[in-house]
Formats: structure tokens, sequence, C-alpha cells
């Protein structure tokens, strides 16, 4: 059996995420010019990030290729910049849809980058730092009351207050769990969790107090969370390292007692100090199969903090403490744990891969953490825009409102006073809006619709209607700011003028030509051909004995369109007499028995299994494969004549610019890139 994995201890398991740039170091030819399009000049640099965008393969060098593959990528890349060239030139930008389009769509790009840059990558760069490292802690736990009706904090903080001035006063914190902590496995080991853990494997209190804690300290402030209040001590911080490990398994089990076991592993051992090797040893002796067969190698890397790279699964304690403290090569003495005695091997060690990680913390953030921190943030950028809210004015407002209801109702603000409504309830950006302008915003605006009608519902909704324009308030330098933003931001609009372009250059002259057509279908039509097909019809009957008697009937000259009216059971077909018409064999199971068969028109075939019946058939019609007409091919070719007319007409509006931008390529500083990437 595989080894076991550590039993979850109190603590609710969730994580955390970060961000880190893995980026590559610039040759030192990235700044040489390899095209030139008329005045536009395109570096070394400039290609190897495009083409690390246009593969999503970050790491891949371009000039590693083959000179042909590489010259490929030139001419695709070379042909992006003609058309942008183009559409630049042509005024697009100057388009009222254009700069409609790229307004509306710069808000969305820009506030995702913004919560990219202020809350996702800070956040997950932490965590992923605190990656490096694991720590051994221990806990006091004061349970907060919960029950259907409320929640009750009073007793817990107060227990775990008094449990705070106890070690503040000189108590060791160890002596102070046993006493005072509400979770019993930890308690009664002094408050020990007897895991390592690592950033993304508890609640965020409770790491961030981790993390803040020097080794043999404990943490100066209560933690609470949802669950309760903790202190927290840390025991031990220590680099994180990722060990691969083998075993040998000897099983206590109703044969073979603790004494006979003990007595098998340690001839085992000695087995090992004579110089045996523990791979050959693990495959012919440990009792668990699913390593054994593979030298007794447990798979994968594991870590104290994370568990096996490909599962997560932690060892049992005593195996991994034993596993730890051996060095890269070294086995172990005789390991007793629940499932009998083990002698571990370290074979290598090494350094988690924070680049393999990140992907897996950043998810964890974003689905546990960023929409907290969102709102958090969005209430906060009010200050930036001289927010200002007038609670005398929402609390008169809210005494008209029934407080315990929404707006989903026409006349919910019919008792507000007119003598009121000019007051004002907020200021914004320089704007002041009175309460009139604001019920007709909660009226009227979908966005609003089902909003709680008490002073914080209230509140909540000027925050909504307000954090849009903070938001663009932040992100309008962003360009300025931040030089990637710039980049993503000119692909973006790059994007919307080629999509423009094109659709006039390309898109709206692929009208079908029926000439062109024609004439594609001439020189390929070869490759059109019919499918074998039949006409054919069918009795059919769910159980064999009764095929088989209408069969004999058949052979004893009864009419077949006769029989079928009275005698198929496949629904709707009495009334046809059982006709199918024309049918092939690539979808029809009644033509690929007759061509299985090689049935002959006229033939009636005996009953075979057809789906959970049974079916006679007649061949009424045979129509052997031929080459299509032009309009029976149409559907067949249609795609390939669409890319053909595609590539033609592309062809053309390229072929027009380049007469205005020539496209050179330094062909000398190209080969010698290529030759120092070799």
């Amino acid at each position: 059996m595989r080894l076991k994995y550590l039993k979850s201890i109190v603590l609710l398991l969730v994580a955390t995420t970060t961000y880190i740039t893995f980026g590559q170091k610039a040759g030192n030819n990235s700044d040489k010019v390899i095209i030139e399009i008329g005045k536009n000049k395109i570096t070394a640099s400039e290609l190897q990030s495009a083409y690390k965008k246009n593969n999503s393969r970050t790491n891949d060098n371009l000039f590693k290729l083959s000179k042909d593959s590489i010259m490929d990528f030139i001419n695709l890349y070379s042909n992006f910049k003609l058309k942008v060239t183009d559409a630049i030139e042509r005024g697009l930008l100057k388009d009222s849809s254009v700069q409609t389009e790229i307004q509306q769509n710069r808000k969305i790009l820009a506030e995702n980058f913004y919560y990219e840059k202020v809350l996702i990558e800070p956040n997950v760069s932490y965590a992923a730092k605190m990656r490096e490292k694991e720590f051994l802690f221990s806990i006091i736990l004061a349970n907060i009351k919960q029950n259907a009706t409320e929640i009750d904090t009073t007793d817990a903080f107060r227990k775990i207050t008094n449990a705070m001035n106890r070690i503040k006063n000189g108590d060791s914190f160890e002596q102070v769990a046993k006493e005072f902590s509400d979770d019993y496995e930890t308690g009664k080991n002094g408050g020990l969790v007897a895991q390592y853990i690592t950033s993304g494997k508890m609640q965020r209190p409770i790491e961030n107090a981790i993390f803040k804690t020097p080794e043999g300290q404990v943490y100066p402030e209560i933690v609470k969370t949802n669950y309760g209040y903790f202190l927290i001590k840390v025991n031990k911080i220590e680099q994180r390292k990722l060990v691969k490990g083998s075993h040998i398994l000897i099983n206590i089990n109703e044969t073979r007692d603790s004494a006979a076991a003990y007595k098998t592993i340690d001839s085992l051992l000695q087995l090992l100090k004579k110089g045996a090797d523990f791979s050959k040893i693990a495959k012919e002796n440990s009792d668990d199969l699913s390593t054994a067969v593979n030298g007794g190698s447990l798979g994968g890397y594991y870590s104290r903090s994370t568990g096996m790279e490909s599962s997560a699964y932690p060892l049992v304690s005593e195996f991994e403490t034993a596993l730890f403290k051996l060095n890269d090569g070294e086995y172990s003495g005789i390991i007793k744990s629940n499932y009998g005695f083990h002698i571990a091997k370290r074979d290598s060690t090494k350094l988690p891969d924070l680049k393999a990680e990140f992907d897996e913390l950043k998810k964890l953030y974003k689905r546990l953490y960023f929409k907290l921190d969102q709102i958090n943030l969005n209430d906060s950028l009010l200050k930036i825009t001289k927010f200002k809210l007038y609670d005398d004015v929402l609390y008169q407002f809210t005494s008209f409102l029934d407080t315990n209801a929404t707006n989903v109702t026409d006349n919910w603000s019919e008792k507000v006073p007119d003598r009121i409504k000019e007051y004002i309830l907020f200021e914004h950006l320089g704007k002041k809006v009175n309460l009139s302008h604001f019920i007709d915003i909660l009226s009227k605006d979908p966005k609003f619709r089902g909003a709680a009608l008490s002073p914080s519902g209230i509140k909540r909704s000027i925050y909504t209607y307000c954090e849009p324009e903070a938001l663009t308030e932040v992100t309008k330098n962003l360009e300025k700011d931040y030089k990637d933003f710039e980049t993503s931001f000119n692909e973006f609009k790059n994007g919307i003028l080629l999509f423009k372009l094109e659709a006039q250059e390309v898109w709206d002259k692929m009208k079908f030509d029926s000439v062109l057509a024609k004439s594609y279908y001439d020189s390929t039509k070869s490759r059109y051909i019919t499918e074998t097909a039949y006409d054919v019809s069918e009795i059919y009957f769910l159980d064999k004995n009764t095929a088989d008697s209408v069969y004999k009937r058949l052979m004893n000259g009864e009419d077949f369109d006769d029989l079928a009216s009275k005698e198929t059971q496949r629904s709707g077909f009495r009334e046809k007499k059982g006709l199918w018409g024309k049918v092939n064999v690539k979808t029809n199971t009644l033509a690929r028995e007759a061509n299985d068969k090689n049935a002959k028109k006229g033939v009636i075939l005996p009953p075979f299994v057809n789906e959970p019946g049974y079916s006679i058939i007649r061949i009424n019609d045979f129509f052997p494969p031929r080459q299509k007409t032009f309009e029976e091919a149409i559907s067949d070719f249609s795609g390939q004549y669409h890319e053909m007319l595609q590539q033609k007409l592309t062809k053309i509006w390229l072929d027009k610019v380049r007469k205005k931008h020539p496209v050179k390529i330094n062909e000398k500083e190209l080969n010698k890139i290529i030759s120092e990437n070799k």
C-alpha cells in the first residue's frame, strides 16, 4: 500500500497566490534592426517578444529555430506591420466608431490591468516569496459560538484575552494551550500543529501572522477568523526543500505479528549495511507493491508543507521526519508507523520551482481573496475623487423608506417629501448629487434593481455608482505610468484597426464568384467523389423469430411492400411501405449491410441484427461512387475556395502597401544573431 497521508487538523485550508515575472535576459544584439518597413524599424528584441506572445512560449527563443522557420515568422510579422501602417495612414484611428470601440475597451483593459498591478501582483508576489520557506507553528484556539440566530464572540474573546495575558505574564505557550485551547488535538500537545505549512495553506489572517513572526516567538496580537480567535507561536522557520524518497515496508498483519515484522525489516537493514542494493531489496521484499515495482520509489518529489508534487498528499509523520533527517543517498534505520516497519532512503533534493507553482497560487488568490480585496480597494479609491457623503441627508432620506424592502416596486420612494429632494446626498469628482437625482438613478438604472433601502444598502448603491468613475480617474494615466500597459493597449488598438481594414479589403469582398469557383472545381474535381449508396426498403422486427417467419413468407412469394405496410415495427414506416430511399454506406447501417453482402438490385437480404432488433431489406437500386458535379461539390470545397480567395485578396492588398512601404530584411545582422544562438 502507498504511504498514507496525515490526518487534517482543525484549521480550514485555503490559499493565496503569487505573480512572478520570469523573464529572459536580452541578448547583446537584441536592439539590432532586423526589418525596415519604410521608416519603421523592427529590432530583434521586438521580434522575439512578438514570437513569444504569438506562440504562448514564454521561454522559447525565435533565433534558435531553423533559418526557414525564422523567415516564416519574419514574413508573418512584416505583413502584420504593413497592415497596421496602412490602417493608420488611412485615418482609421480618427474614425468615430473606431474611437468609441477603443475607448469602451480601454476602460475594461485599464481596470483589469490596474487590479493586476495593485492587488493581484503584490499579493501573489508576497505569497510566492513565502513559498521559499516553511513553518512549524503552534496555536491556541477559542471557538466562536454559533447558532441559528446569532454569533456570540464575547466568551471566545474573553477566553483568548485571558490566555494572551497569561503568556505575557510569563507562562509558557505550551502550558496555556493545554489549559485554554478549544482544539483538542493540538491542545493536548501544547498547541503544536504537527505539520509544516507554507503560503497558500491556511486562512490568510493566520498565514499573515505566521509570516510576520520571528522563529521562537508569539505573534503579539489576537488573530480573528470566522472560525474563532487564535494565538500563534512560530516554532521553526526553514528553507523549503523538495525531497525524492524511496522506502521498504514490512507490514504487520494477520499472519505476521510485530516481532516477526521487526525481525524481517532488521534482516533487510543488515543486508543494506553490507552493501546490498536498496532498489533490488525493495523490489523483492517490500509489501508496498505500488512502490516496490519501482525499487521503492515514492514516485516524485515531496515537500513537508505541500505534499507530493503530483497529488499533494502528505506522508505519515514518522516517515516524513526520518526522511528529512537524511542526506541525499543515505538510508534510515527502522521506522515504526501504523502500517508496519519502514526503511527510508533519501534519493535527491531540490529547491521549489516557484515558476511552476505561481499559477496555482494566483488561481487560489483570485478565488478566495480577490473579490474582498477589490471591494476594499474600490472603497478606498473614493478618497481620490474627493467623495463626501452627507450622513444627515442619508438618514433623513431612509426615514421615509421601508428599510426592510428593496426598490423593486414602482412607488418605493413616494413617501419622500419634495422639500428634501433638493438636499445634496453626496459629492463626487466635483459633482453634487441631490436626492432627486439619486432617486432617479435607483429607479431607472437596471444595475440597481433590487437595491436594499436600508442606510447600509443605500450607501452600497452610492459606492457602486461612484466606483467606476473613481477607477476611470485612477487609470487615466496608465500609459504614462506603465510601459507594459501602453504596449498592450497599442496591440489592442492595432487589433481593432486590422479587424476594420481587413473587413474592407478582404472579408467584404469575399462574395461567391461562380466563375472563379468553377475554375477552382475544375482544377480539383478529382477529389470530390460520392459515397457508395443504395435505395432500400426495410421490414423491421424486435424479435428474431418473427423476422425469420416473415422472411420465409417473402421467399415463398409474398409481396415485400404489402408485408412492410402491415408488419414492420419501425415507427412511421408502415405508411411508407418500409421505404428508406437513397442512403449511403457512410451514414446508414442498412446501406452498409447491402455493401458488405455485395447485394444486387432486386435482392432481399435475410434478417440481420440492427439496433435492438432485426431488419430484412430489399435493394431497390444501387449507386456506385462517381465524381460529383460542380453543384454537388460546392459544400466540399467551399472552405478551401474561401481560403484561396482570402489569400488572393490579402496578397493584392499587401502588394499594394509594399509599393509604398518596401520591406527590407537585414540578412547580415540576422545571420549573426542566428549564429550566436546556436
